[in-house]
């Protein structure tokens, strides 16, 4: 499926940040922007302190959209919904364990060292953002919450599009 773009050149058509956590990272600047006209950034946090300018061609666009839309839901994935559905894993967690049985316990939520995943998408005449605090254990935690493991191959697709950015000769 090919998805619209938004018709201003300079709006932003993907961006992905990671924000807070004990990186010790404290820049706002996002990790990745991907606007309209192709045009790309990196930020500081992969690009050993400074911004890299690249541009993706409307293919590699598309083919992001595609995966994070069509493939991974992206415009679906309901924060509360999830967070609900973590509550139920924990409370069944608990719930099965006897006692004296050691049962292994998620580390949250809430994650308390580690940074909150922002990814936001305009296409196709909508926006969505998703906001989701420590997303790296939480999938781990949490493997058969499909949404989880969408939002997190996302974020994973987008960290190889700024590493190759980064690495890239140009």
């Amino acid at each position: 499926m090919i998805h619209t773009l938004p018709t201003n050149s300079d709006a932003i058509v993907i961006q992905w940040r990671t924000i807070g956590g004990l990186s010790g990272y404290n820049d706002s600047t996002a990790d990745l922007t991907i606007y309209a006209d192709g045009k790309t950034t990196v930020g500081p946090r992969f690009s050993q302190g400074k911004i890299v300018e690249s541009r993706l061609t409307p293919e590699q666009i598309q083919q992001l959209l595609s995966f994070a839309i069509d493939d991974n839901d992206f415009f679906g994935f309901d924060s509360r919904a999830v967070e609900e559905t973590v509550n139920a894993i924990v409370e069944q967690r608990r719930a099965t364990s006897q006692e004296g049985d050691a049962i292994a316990v998620p580390l949250g939520p809430p994650y308390i060292d580690a940074g909150t995943t922002i990814i936001l998408i305009a296409a196709d005449s909508k926006q969505h953002e998703v906001r989701y605090q420590g997303l790296y254990f939480a999938a781990q935690d949490f493997p058969t919450i499909e949404a989880l493991q969408q939002l997190r191959a996302i974020e994973l697709k987008l960290l190889r599009v700024a590493e190759e950015i980064t690495n890239s000769p140009d």
